[in-house]
């Protein structure tokens, strides 16, 4: 800004600017130092850590420097194995719904057919917990019985017991009938294909193979659980000749014989 003064000389003003320092922040938008809004992340020096200590945990409590529930608090809310149909002694996969607690526990599994213990063993899980995921449980390895049979299984902690019955223990070396009635018909860019239902029991899927030449190499196009006897294949290209055959696969990993070579119409 000018001055204009009586002499004709000019005073000019100086102005002072004051340049300010822009608050550093993490890539979240927390402040240098503080907690964020996500606890237990904290942000060093533009990093975000978990720091539970300091900035508290959205669920549970902070032990030994992370969220979670102490070993004492665990509970299980369901178990289920991830199939119904396993070998003699081979290992079994369950699946032990919780509320996410961490520490080291101890189980007790039994087998009982028809009511009577056939196979009883103790399991120590090392469990690191759910902090910051949807999924609360864990998977426990657990060995089926020697004798063939339909089962139940209990699982014991800490005086409450948790059971899944129908579970079939067979040495089954058979494998599933050659799936039959196939059928490929071309809609949309897509294939919609279709067959007959087996009849075994511990049928577990059925997979799809499409080649573009009839008995050259084919490769997997789709699987299907056994609920399905139609699917819609992924996108192709229908100017060029598709050819299909299908397989059917049960829980012992036994295949079926391919079934008829068919063309998509």
């Amino acid at each position: 800004m000018e001055i204009e003064l009586d002499n004709g000389n000019k005073l000019k003003e100086k102005k002072k600017i004051i340049v300010t320092e822009t608050e550093k922040k993490c890539s979240d938008g927390t402040v240098f130092g503080e907690c964020s809004l996500n606890k237990p992340d904290y942000c060093n020096n533009g990093k975000i850590e978990e720091n539970c200590g300091l900035c508290g945990c959205e669920k549970g409590e902070c032990i030994n420097g992370s969220c979670g529930i102490k070993e004492e608090e665990l509970e299980i809310i369901g178990m289920h194995p991830t199939k119904k149909f396993f070998k003699p002694e081979k290992e079994v996969n369950l699946v032990i719904e919780s509320n996410g607690a961490k520490g080291t526990f101890e189980f007790a599994i039994e087998w009982k057919k028809n009511g009577i213990i056939e196979k009883s063993e103790v399991k120590t899980k090392t469990v690191s917990g759910n902090t910051g995921t949807d999924y609360t449980g864990f998977e426990l390895m657990v060995t089926a019985p020697k004798k063939e049979g339909v089962y139940s299984i209990e699982v014991s902690y800490q005086g409450k017991t948790y059971s899944e019955s129908g579970i079939t223990i067979r040495n089954d070396s058979t494998a599933p009938a050659m799936p039959t009635g196939l059928t490929a018909r071309k809609a949309e860019g897509k294939v919609l294909i279709g067959w007959n239902q087996n009849s075994e029991d511990d049928l577990m899927q059925y997979i799809v193979f499409r080649s573009n030449e009839d008995n050259q190499a084919y490769t997997t196009y789709i699987k299907a659980q056994t609920l399905n006897k139609t699917v819609t294949g992924t996108e192709l290209d229908l100017w060029q000749t598709n050819y299909f055959y299908i397989v059917a696969v049960d829980y012992f990993g036994n295949k079926s014989a391919p079934s008829t070579v068919i063309e998509a119409t």
